[in-house]
């Protein structure tokens, strides 16, 4: 097995990135950028990275999508059919 470099694993940091919601896409996208097949960068992300606290912030806070215009607000009986992560997740972006 040969050893990750830096260039490699920040390529596969700003993949997951990029992709945070679909990560099969983002583990594809890694494997044609390095020389690693996509199982390999998959493993990596899960065995090394993803434990790194830097990385996870990186993945679950990048802004992936535009926040439409049109959402209504999270009060009354809307509010309460939403998960509690949803709710969390309206603040953030």
């Amino acid at each position: 097995m040969k050893k990750w470099t830096k260039e490699e694993i920040l390529t596969l940091k700003k993949a997951v990135s990029d992709s945070a919601d679909n990560l099969k896409l983002a583990f594809q996208a890694a494997s044609q950028l390095t020389s690693r097949t996509p199982k390999a960068c998959e493993n990596y992300w899960y065995n090394h990275l993803k434990k790194d606290p830097e990385s996870y912030t990186l993945m679950c806070f990048t802004k992936r999508v535009p926040r439409q215009t049109t959402e209504t607000p999270l009060f009354g009986v809307e509010a309460e059919k939403q998960s509690l992560w949803t709710k969390i997740l309206h603040w953030f972006v």
